[in-house]
């Protein structure tokens, strides 16, 4: 990290770094936005009618593949209404609760799957009479209730938790989640390197070089081989004794969310959440339009398109600001860890960025958030330290000896 803030305050830290976050990446057979490859698929398959019924067949032998998978491997198949409540957003906590924490292998190793059904946009049929009394079938898009598929896993690469989500109907679009601290604890077993993580943080890195070019080494090509990998095992269709998939149905993969994070570690956890406490004063400077717009490197944007915010985090405070369907935000994580992160879910809204969305592209999306994070390190840089606490402020400006 190259900031000012980092500069001003380098006697109370002790260590910094960066690395990507949440990422979700978003699968999508192209082909299949268009009804009439569609119809073309279907042929080749050696389908002649267009019916509800030939679209349940695929369904059916995507559902049958996956349910093979499962029992081949000895996983359970939950569905999530009726495990531990089903509320939105606690699958991850479910299955770090239940599975993730009692595995401590590094290997490639399944934990469970659990299916929700969720209003996603498919293709359904219909049967129309034409003007001469004569019975068709015609294609439609819709939105409907279909059945997800969250297979959670622990990667050889990646770590885990990850997920694959595989919608079980027309036209089949996919997602993959990661998360990059563990990517990254991963290559430090590897390597042999000391560390301590609490809290999806390392609070404690032996050779912060090496930790960078492992950060900068996770790139899309590696990333889209493991999505490669794990939909080749589990997105085919069962044909009775033995499962294949079609050629037309291969998967384009794109950026839907990824983020950022930038961490400073403090020495002393009273001197974080004095200087924390004084930062929140400034949210409203910092997330006013003018100010995210250099933040973000942008043309300034109009009022509506920015938001800044305060609420609870894992029940501490955190200042949140939007821009254009972006975010930043900032929060004092284990008391002693500052994190400023940066979101990016609508890069096309960026303009001069010129970020791409395939998933090749993401060492991209790592250098613009870097980037991010240090300037809004440079706006809260200008913190008077006497005005940090109303204590004696002189041991702050002491020698530090580790």
């Amino acid at each position: 990290m190259n900031n000012d803030f980092v500069g001003q305050f380098s006697d109370n830290i002790k260590s910094t770094y960066s690395c990507f976050d949440r990422v979700i990446l978003r699968g999508y057979i192209l082909n299949l936005f268009f009804l009439g490859v569609v119809v073309i698929l279907l042929r080749s398959l050696g389908f002649k009618k267009t019916s509800t019924g030939v679209l349940r067949i695929l369904t059916d032998q995507l559902n049958a593949h996956i349910e093979k998978e499962a029992k081949k491997h000895g996983i359970p198949i939950l569905c999530r209404p009726s495990v531990d409540g089903g509320k939105n957003g606690d699958k991850q906590k479910y299955v770090n609760r239940n599975y993730a924490n009692k595995y401590k292998g590094q290997g490639n190793h399944l934990y469970c799957i659990l299916t929700n059904r969720e209003s996603v946009t498919t293709i359904s049929s219909r049967e129309l009479t034409s003007r001469v009394g004569k019975r068709y079938y015609k294609l439609y898009k819709c939105i409907k209730q279909v059945k997800q598929y969250y297979i959670y896993f622990h990667d050889e690469v990646l770590g885990g938790p990850c997920y694959l989500k595989i919608s079980s109907y027309l036209p089949f679009n996919c997602e993959f989640y990661f998360n990059g601290h563990n990517a990254v604890e991963i290559k430090l077993d590897r390597a042999g390197i000391g560390y301590r993580m609490q809290d999806n943080a390392f609070v404690e890195i032996a050779e912060i070089q090496i930790f960078d070019r492992i950060v900068k080494g996770l790139t899309g090509k590696v990333i889209q081989d493991r999505i490669t990998y794990w939909t080749d095992r589990f997105f085919r269709f069962n044909k009775g004794k033995y499962s294949t998939i079609s050629k037309y149905l291969v998967h384009n993969w794109y950026m839907s969310q990824v983020e950022v994070c930038s961490n400073v570690l403090f020495r002393s956890s009273r001197f974080c959440t004095n200087l924390f406490e004084r930062l929140l004063d400034k949210f409203k400077s910092i997330g006013s339009p003018d100010s995210l717009s250099r933040i973000f490197e942008q043309r300034r944007a109009r009022k509506k398109e920015t938001k800044s915010t305060i609420r609870l985090y894992e029940n501490k405070a955190c200042v949140k600001h939007w821009f254009r369907g972006n975010s930043i935000k900032m929060y004092n994580k284990l008391g002693y860890f500052l994190r400023v992160e940066t979101t990016i879910n609508a890069p096309k809204l960026l303009g001069s960025v010129k970020l791409k969305k395939p998933v090749l592209y993401l060492q991209a999306y790592l250098w613009f958030g870097i980037g991010s994070n240090n300037r809004y390190f440079n706006c809260c840089a200008d913190v008077d330290v006497f005005s940090i606490s109303d204590e004696q402020t002189d041991h702050y400006f002491k020698p530090v000896l580790d």
